[in-house]
Protein backbone atom coordinates (compact mmCIF):
# COMPACT_ATOMS: atom_id res chain seq x y z
CA UNK A 1 0.00 0.00 0.00
CA UNK A 2 2.79 2.37 0.91
CA UNK A 3 4.65 1.80 -2.36
CA UNK A 4 1.48 2.37 -4.38
CA UNK A 5 0.64 5.59 -2.54
CA UNK A 6 4.12 6.96 -3.20
CA UNK A 7 4.26 6.07 -6.90
CA UNK A 8 0.63 7.06 -7.51
CA UNK A 9 1.29 10.47 -6.01
CA UNK A 10 4.59 11.10 -7.75
CA UNK A 11 4.35 9.32 -11.11
CA UNK A 12 0.68 8.80 -12.03
CA UNK A 13 0.06 12.45 -13.02
CA UNK A 14 3.02 12.33 -15.43
CA UNK A 15 1.78 9.10 -17.04
CA UNK A 16 -1.70 10.52 -17.47
CA UNK A 17 -0.23 13.71 -18.94
CA UNK A 18 1.62 11.53 -21.49
CA UNK A 19 -1.76 10.25 -22.69
CA UNK A 20 -2.03 6.94 -20.84
CA UNK A 21 -5.51 6.18 -19.56
CA UNK A 22 -5.80 6.83 -15.80
CA UNK A 23 -6.82 3.24 -15.02
CA UNK A 24 -3.99 1.81 -17.14
CA UNK A 25 -1.49 4.21 -15.55
CA UNK A 26 -2.50 3.24 -12.03
CA UNK A 27 -2.44 -0.47 -12.88
CA UNK A 28 1.07 0.04 -14.33
CA UNK A 29 2.28 1.68 -11.12
CA UNK A 30 0.61 -0.82 -8.81
CA UNK A 31 2.11 -3.71 -10.72
CA UNK A 32 5.65 -2.30 -10.76
CA UNK A 33 5.38 -1.37 -7.10
CA UNK A 34 4.62 -4.99 -6.31
CA UNK A 35 7.41 -6.27 -8.57
CA UNK A 36 9.99 -4.25 -6.61
CA UNK A 37 9.67 -6.92 -3.95
CA UNK A 38 11.12 -9.52 -6.35
CA UNK A 39 13.66 -7.45 -8.26
CA UNK A 40 17.17 -6.94 -6.88
CA UNK A 41 18.46 -4.82 -5.17
CA UNK A 42 15.30 -4.44 -3.02
CA UNK A 43 13.98 -8.02 -3.42
CA UNK A 44 12.53 -8.28 0.08
CA UNK A 45 10.48 -11.33 -0.86
CA UNK A 46 13.66 -13.23 -1.85
CA UNK A 47 15.22 -13.38 1.61
CA UNK A 48 12.95 -16.04 3.15
CA UNK A 49 13.13 -18.58 0.30
CA UNK A 50 16.88 -17.99 -0.10
CA UNK A 51 17.40 -18.61 3.60
CA UNK A 52 15.36 -21.83 3.48
CA UNK A 53 17.33 -23.05 0.44
CA UNK A 54 20.67 -21.91 1.83
CA UNK A 55 21.17 -19.74 -1.26
CA UNK A 56 22.33 -16.18 -1.87
CA UNK A 57 19.33 -13.78 -1.75
CA UNK A 58 20.65 -11.65 -4.61
CA UNK A 59 21.18 -14.66 -6.86
CA UNK A 60 17.69 -15.87 -5.89
CA UNK A 61 16.32 -12.47 -6.95
CA UNK A 62 18.05 -12.63 -10.34
CA UNK A 63 16.75 -16.17 -10.90
CA UNK A 64 13.23 -15.08 -9.94
CA UNK A 65 13.51 -12.14 -12.33
CA UNK A 66 14.57 -14.41 -15.20
CA UNK A 67 11.82 -16.94 -14.57
CA UNK A 68 9.18 -14.25 -14.02
CA UNK A 69 10.18 -12.06 -16.97
CA UNK A 70 6.58 -11.83 -18.12
CA UNK A 71 5.59 -10.02 -14.95
CA UNK A 72 7.72 -7.10 -16.10
CA UNK A 73 6.07 -6.99 -19.53
CA UNK A 74 2.43 -7.08 -18.40
CA UNK A 75 2.34 -3.48 -17.07
CA UNK A 76 3.54 -2.16 -20.42
CA UNK A 77 0.89 -4.22 -22.20
CA UNK A 78 -1.79 -2.81 -19.91
CA UNK A 79 -0.59 0.76 -20.45
CA UNK A 80 -0.26 0.46 -24.24
CA UNK A 81 -3.33 -1.62 -25.00
CA UNK A 82 -6.63 -0.53 -23.45
CA UNK A 83 -8.18 -3.69 -24.92
CA UNK A 84 -6.33 -5.72 -22.27
CA UNK A 85 -8.26 -3.73 -19.69
CA UNK A 86 -11.40 -5.02 -21.46
CA UNK A 87 -12.12 -1.70 -23.18
CA UNK A 88 -13.07 -1.74 -26.83
CA UNK A 89 -14.65 -4.04 -29.37
CA UNK A 90 -15.07 -7.66 -28.14
CA UNK A 91 -13.08 -9.10 -31.07
CA UNK A 92 -10.18 -6.71 -30.43
CA UNK A 93 -10.27 -7.65 -26.74
CA UNK A 94 -10.26 -11.38 -27.58
CA UNK A 95 -7.35 -10.95 -30.02
CA UNK A 96 -5.36 -8.91 -27.47
CA UNK A 97 -5.88 -11.46 -24.68
CA UNK A 98 -5.09 -14.42 -26.96
CA UNK A 99 -1.92 -12.94 -28.44
CA UNK A 100 -0.72 -11.68 -25.04
CA UNK A 101 -1.15 -15.15 -23.51
CA UNK A 102 0.58 -16.91 -26.41
CA UNK A 103 3.33 -14.30 -26.52
CA UNK A 104 4.07 -14.73 -22.83
CA UNK A 105 4.07 -18.53 -23.25
CA UNK A 106 6.47 -18.37 -26.21
CA UNK A 107 8.75 -15.94 -24.41
CA UNK A 108 8.74 -18.12 -21.33
CA UNK A 109 9.75 -21.13 -23.41
CA UNK A 110 12.69 -19.07 -24.64
CA UNK A 111 13.60 -17.81 -21.16
CA UNK A 112 13.37 -21.21 -19.46
CA UNK A 113 14.82 -23.22 -22.35
CA UNK A 114 12.65 -26.31 -22.15
CA UNK A 115 9.61 -27.56 -24.10
CA UNK A 116 9.51 -31.35 -24.40
CA UNK A 117 13.30 -31.46 -24.13
CA UNK A 118 16.04 -28.91 -23.49
CA UNK A 119 16.20 -26.25 -26.22
CA UNK A 120 19.33 -24.93 -27.93
CA UNK A 121 20.33 -21.29 -27.62
CA UNK A 122 19.28 -20.43 -31.17
CA UNK A 123 15.81 -21.90 -30.73
CA UNK A 124 15.49 -20.17 -27.37
CA UNK A 125 16.37 -16.81 -28.93
CA UNK A 126 13.90 -17.35 -31.78
CA UNK A 127 11.13 -18.39 -29.36
CA UNK A 128 11.78 -15.30 -27.27
CA UNK A 129 11.67 -13.16 -30.43
CA UNK A 130 8.42 -14.83 -31.52
CA UNK A 131 6.94 -14.12 -28.09
CA UNK A 132 8.07 -10.50 -28.27
CA UNK A 133 6.52 -10.06 -31.72
CA UNK A 134 3.26 -11.61 -30.54
CA UNK A 135 3.07 -9.22 -27.59
CA UNK A 136 2.65 -6.12 -29.78
CA UNK A 137 -0.84 -4.79 -29.06
CA UNK A 138 -2.86 -4.94 -32.30
CA UNK A 139 -4.47 -1.59 -31.52
CA UNK A 140 -1.21 0.31 -30.89
CA UNK A 141 -0.91 1.39 -34.56
CA UNK A 142 -2.42 0.48 -37.92
CA UNK A 143 -1.05 -2.81 -39.18
CA UNK A 144 0.32 -3.93 -35.79
CA UNK A 145 -1.75 -7.07 -36.08
CA UNK A 146 0.64 -8.17 -38.86
CA UNK A 147 3.45 -8.24 -36.32
CA UNK A 148 1.25 -10.44 -34.11
CA UNK A 149 0.60 -12.81 -37.00
CA UNK A 150 4.34 -13.00 -37.81
CA UNK A 151 5.11 -13.84 -34.18
CA UNK A 152 2.36 -16.45 -34.06
CA UNK A 153 3.61 -18.02 -37.29
CA UNK A 154 7.23 -18.15 -36.12
CA UNK A 155 6.18 -19.52 -32.74
CA UNK A 156 3.97 -22.21 -34.28
CA UNK A 157 6.77 -23.24 -36.62
CA UNK A 158 9.33 -23.51 -33.82
CA UNK A 159 7.03 -25.28 -31.34
CA UNK A 160 5.88 -27.74 -34.01
CA UNK A 161 9.49 -28.44 -35.01
CA UNK A 162 10.64 -29.00 -31.42
CA UNK A 163 7.67 -31.26 -30.58
CA UNK A 164 8.32 -33.30 -33.73
CA UNK A 165 11.99 -33.66 -32.75
CA UNK A 166 11.05 -34.72 -29.22
CA UNK A 167 8.65 -37.38 -30.58
CA UNK A 168 11.36 -38.66 -32.93
CA UNK A 169 13.80 -38.99 -30.00
CA UNK A 170 11.24 -40.91 -27.94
Amino acid sequence: TGVYIIVATLIAPALIKLGIEPMAGHMFLLYFGIMSMVTPPVALSDFAPANIAGADPTQTGFTATRIGWAAYVVPFLLALSPSLLLRGHPLVIAWAVLTAAIGIWLGTLGAIGYLAAPLGRGVRALLFAAGFLTLFPADIFAGAWLIDVAGLGLGALLVGRELTRARARA
